[in-house]
């Protein structure tokens, strides 16, 4: 175990499950009752989780390169983008279209209609909105109604608010409050 990167959770079992993954090539779940247990390994710096509760789905955002969908049920892997400049951070809503971003700071999209795998030279994701917070480590994560996504920028110290049609606000610059 190699640092925890990326976390997730699955409320809905039975004894709640937080998902954890390392800096190296684990993913891992950590029951609330207090049993730890490897999930898979053979990632690339699997960065960032995020749980479809409903599919039983994990997606990775692997600082390798890559997207990843694991199916929890029978552990098989698809390749959703591959070719990227360290993804940080994945989210997926309700009718299927997954937003990623990576270290240029862009937020890209997959819609379920995509041929698979994307791929950043032959045929690569939708671009959302460009540049938003380049050379991030930070998070991703979609609103409720699934209209706006929150982009972090941990090298900056801002939170962006980024509609699903591409225009960005910045929301919050946190900087504003160091002393």
């Amino acid at each position: 175990f190699n640092g925890p990167s990326g976390l997730a959770q699955n409320t809905l079992a039975t004894d709640p499950l937080l998902y954890v993954s390392d800096d190296n090539n684990g993913l891992y779940t950590q029951a609330l009752s207090d049993v730890f247990t490897t999930v898979a390994t053979g990632f690339s710096n699997p960065n960032a989780l995020y749980y479809d509760v409903a599919n039983n789905d994990m997606y990775i955002a692997e600082a390798g390169s890559q997207i990843l969908l694991l199916d929890l049920d029978t552990m098989g892997q698809t390749v959703l983008a591959q070719g990227y400049n360290i993804p940080q951070a994945v989210v997926q809503t309700t009718s299927g279209v997954v937003y990623f971003t990576e270290y240029s700071g862009d937020v890209f999209v997959i819609n379920p209609t995509d041929t698979l795998p994307l791929d950043a030279i032959s045929n690569p994701a939708t671009v959302l909105a460009s540049g938003v917070a380049p050379g991030t480590e930070g998070g991703l994560v979609m609103d409720a109604s699934e209209t706006f996504l929150y982009v972090s920028d941990y090298n900056e110290g801002k939170v962006f608010k980024v509609s699903t049609g591409g225009s960005v606000t910045e929301l919050v610059d946190f900087s504003d409050f160091a002393s």
